[in-house]
């Protein structure tokens, strides 16, 4: 599958706030929930797009098709939001969490873990609980030993963040985040992480 450019700077611009670039003419984008419906300016939802320069789908893989288009507009997997005219990436949909019905975007808790000033990486994921839900756990790096507490950061979080973004999964300081050759976290790895050291706590009991 062959995909072209859907955003681009134009010559003589430049932004430094991290958004994807302005949408390219003849190009529509668009952010949804997951009933496909707009979300309002500010939401995070999925990007999804349409124009001359999207695919018409996989090469022989009808099926595939199916599952990455609806009625004729892409779906990316990317979780965006708009802010102030501007479109960011904050997450892959297949990275979110969901709580009580409720997405929540991992990355958009690492974004405001890492604007605490004694905090230098940050990095959650997923851990299941009774119900098919999942709550968030952190994986934080400090600028120095013992500057912060856990409580400290969740009262952090609490500050910033709608209640149920909360991170009840707990806190874990840790020397570094693992990650790939391009730097890349491998949240993956921490998964694997986190429920081993459920699984000891348990076997503790």
């Amino acid at each position: 599958m062959f995909q072209g450019a859907v955003t681009a700077m134009p010559r003589g611009s430049s932004d430094i706030t991290g958004s994807i670039s302005p949408i390219l003419p003849n190009m529509e984008m668009r952010i949804v929930d997951d009933s496909y419906v707009d979300v309002t300016p500010g939401a995070p939802g999925e990007i999804i797009v349409r124009g001359p320069f999207v695919t018409n789908g996989y090469f022989d893989n009808e099926e595939a098709t199916k599952g990455t288009f609806h009625d004729g507009w892409f779906c990316t997997g990317d979780i965006g939001v708009e802010k102030q005219g501007k479109f960011y990436i904050v997450d892959r949909k297949k990275e979110l969490l969901k709580y009580k019905g409720l997405q929540i975007a991992p990355a958009e808790l690492e974004m405001t873990l890492q604007t605490h000033p004694e905090i230098l990486e940050a990095a959650v994921v997923g851990m299941p609980i009774e119900g098919g839900s999942e709550v968030p756990r952190a994986y934080v790096v400090l600028r120095r030993n013992g500057g912060l507490s856990e409580s400290e950061v969740k009262d952090f979080v609490r500050k910033h963040l709608a209640e149920y973004k909360q991170l009840r999964g707990g806190v874990r300081f840790v020397d570094d985040l693992p990650k790939n050759a391009v730097g890349k976290i491998l949240r993956r790895e921490l998964r694997d992480k986190s429920r081993a050291e459920d699984e000891n706590v348990k076997a503790k009991l």
